[in-house]
């Protein structure tokens, strides 16, 4: 049952929406002084922009870095402004955050989409939103870019008049979002297929678009001899298919709170009680046999209760990786569905392959996992479901579960 009609309700709902972005820009305004976790290496590569300039030296220099170079551009350039302390530097990372959004904001509107300004506060309800946008990482200022691109791109859908003008900016727009991190080199794939599918594009606005979004990861992808730097080569080779079980499992989690019928699909009942067996079989034998560990959002351990946390400390990192395979195939299951559903909305479609193919790149992230790998896909899986969305009660407790648990995570990064 909506709660549009329950005006107190949805009223406290739409406060609780709004007072997000406030809340997290007072976190940031309030956050320590100092650099934290991978804040440093980032950071600690923009003097070599400043020592080698726009330059082959430059990029292979680049140390405990995989993604790209557009953070030292962004950074870097602000020191002759003025804006030189951490602080400041994430106070400029919120700016994209809320930019992005905008964006979110506008591509639903492009869709009919009711609602669309608090729909796209709704980001909001993924807690790892609330840890990137209060720390200067790579991934926001990234997904503001590509954003931005499929804003353009959209339009170019349907202008024939400008159409070309839109691609080839589009297209700038894309590259300058893969040299932020290469997971975004595969919008190029499928961009390309949704221009190829689409009746009022010809050979020419095919080009243009693959010539202007390739030209930047080209450069870099020529200079580096790999998609990552030199220094990286070695760590980031070869796959661990474990990391793609754990970005299912987190996009999973993510949808859950966002959108839990996501789910809902034929034979759940049986598809659930078979996991639930498989889930138990491979819990027993990681425990006597396998000893496959890893330990999610390991700065909530603090938060869980004294008598337990020997128990939690040695036995969930265990059942982690059994939980998230099985999760992994539960949402490849529900995704299959939805591309039937949708085999005739090239648009949809686009949205569905895109995200799962970026949840999918934390295969190559063989070096260390991150929640932070399938966010990058959540802003498509979040355009693709919010038409569907209404402002239940569920969807109010498992927002305030969500704002919550990322204000804690980000809470726990500064004070660690």
């Amino acid at each position: 049952m909506t709660i549009e009609n329950n005006r107190s309700i949805y009223f406290l709902f739409r406060i609780v929406l709004i007072a997000t972005p406030v809340v997290l820009l007072l976190l940031v305004l309030f956050s320590p002084h100092f650099l934290i976790n991978d804040e440093n290496n980032f950071t600690n590569n923009i003097p070599l922009l400043a020592k080698y300039g726009l330059s082959a030296k430059f990029l292979n220099n680049i140390q405990n870095q995989s993604p790209g170079p557009l953070y030292q551009f962004i950074y870097y350039p602000l020191h002759y402004v003025g804006i030189r302390p951490i602080r400041e530097y994430r106070l400029v990372n919120l700016t994209f955050l809320f930019a992005f959004i905008y964006i979110v904001h506008l591509l639903m509107k492009s869709e009919g989409i009711d609602n669309t300004f608090m729909k796209s506060l709704l980001i909001f309800v993924i807690p790892v939103t609330w840890v990137l946008g209060g720390l200067v990482l790579t991934e926001i200022p990234t997904m503001f870019f590509a954003l931005w691109s499929l804003l353009l791109f959209k339009r170019a859908l349907l202008n024939t008049k400008y159409q070309l003008p839109l691609l080839f900016v589009s297209g700038l727009l894309l590259g300058v979002s893969i040299i932020g991190r290469m997971q975004f080199l595969l919008l190029i794939f499928t961009m390309v297929l949704l221009l190829i599918k689409n009746k009022n594009t010809g050979v020419r606005a095919l080009l243009v678009f693959l010539g202007a979004s390739s030209v930047l990861p080209a450069i870099l992808i020529l200079t580096w001899h790999g998609i990552v730097p030199p220094a990286l080569q070695g760590a980031q080779s070869g796959t661990d298919f474990m990391y793609l079980f754990f970005s299912f499992g987190f996009t999973f989690f993510f949808m859950l709170l966002l959108y839990p019928a996501w789910y809902q699909i034929p034979r759940i009942g049986f598809y659930c009680k078979l996991l639930g067996v498989l889930l138990l079989a491979m819990f027993a034998l990681n425990v006597l046999f396998f000893d496959i560990g890893f330990m999610p959002a390991q700065t909530l351990i603090p938060i869980v209760p004294a008598s337990i946390r020997p128990l939690y400390v040695h036995y969930f990192p265990l059942l982690f990786p059994c939980i998230t395979a099985c999760l992994f195939l539960l949402h490849i299951i529900a995704l299959l569905y939805q591309v039937s559903y949708n085999k005739d909305n090239n648009w949809n479609l686009f949205l569905l392959v895109s995200a799962t193919l970026i949840a999918m790149t934390a295969l190559k992230s063989s070096a260390q996992f991150s929640s932070r790998y399938p966010y990058q896909a959540m802003p498509f899986l979040l355009l693709y479901v919010e038409k569907n969305v209404k402002f239940t009660r569920g969807l109010f407790a498992r927002a305030l579960f969500g704002i919550v648990l990322g204000i804690v995570s980000l809470f726990l990064f500064y004070h660690q």
